[in-house]
């Protein structure tokens, strides 16, 4: 599998300030959550002045809406859109990858980050939308091998229990709590695939 490029992952200088906004807003969000990171320490990070910022956004909850908007973008880009420009899906390559992805992004937990902050509008919007997409995309991928109504539950129960070992690799810094949870979505499948089958 070859190894893509985040959108918001540091490699080399970013093209525009609005980008770099962004990128250094993504990063801080993941380490430090939204309340954690004021808008003097992203200026800071991206070495420009705080007044500046405002040329750009307009407030803190615009600038996550915008990174939460990129990290689904990320999610589309990663794990969904090769896979459907494909004739077979790989059952075994996708959860790879997808244990690839949430383990190598630089900001793969900051969904976990920016749910403490759900009362604000915006992060609340683009959480319920990034939830919305994962459920849809992973049912639609899973849909030619399973039954629609199976396909959508187990398109649910990826995503809580994949946000849930992210929660727990985010406590405990080990990512293994991804891996395993990856092998185990993977075994799941396998045990609905071959029910079908039988």
């Amino acid at each position: 599998m070859r190894n893509r490029i985040s959108p918001y992952q540091l490699v080399g200088k970013p093209k525009t300030t609005a980008e770099t906004i962004v990128t250094q807003a993504n990063l801080l969000f993941s380490q430090c959550s939204y309340d954690g990171v004021s808008l003097q320490a992203i200026a800071t990070a991206c070495r420009i002045k705080k007044s500046s910022l405002f040329y750009y956004i307009k407030n803190k909850a615009q600038l996550a809406e915008q990174v939460l908007r990129r990290v689904r973008y990320d999610c589309q880009h990663n794990l969904f859109q090769e896979v459907a420009t494909t004739n077979a899906f790989n059952v075994t390559h996708w959860f790879q990858q997808l244990a690839q992805f949430f383990t190598t992004q630089p900001s793969s937990k900051l969904v976990i980050t920016l749910a403490s902050s759900i009362h604000v509008t915006e992060i609340r919007g683009q959480l319920q939308a990034y939830v919305r997409q994962w459920e849809t995309e992973v049912a639609a991928l899973l849909q030619p091998s399973l039954e629609q109504t199976v396909a959508e539950q187990f398109s649910q129960e990826s995503i809580e229990r994949l946000h849930g070992a992210l929660l727990m690799s985010h406590i405990h810094a080990d990512d293994r709590h991804i891996k395993h949870c990856c092998e185990a979505l993977q075994a799941r499948y396998q045990t609905l695939l071959t029910t079908r089958l039988n």
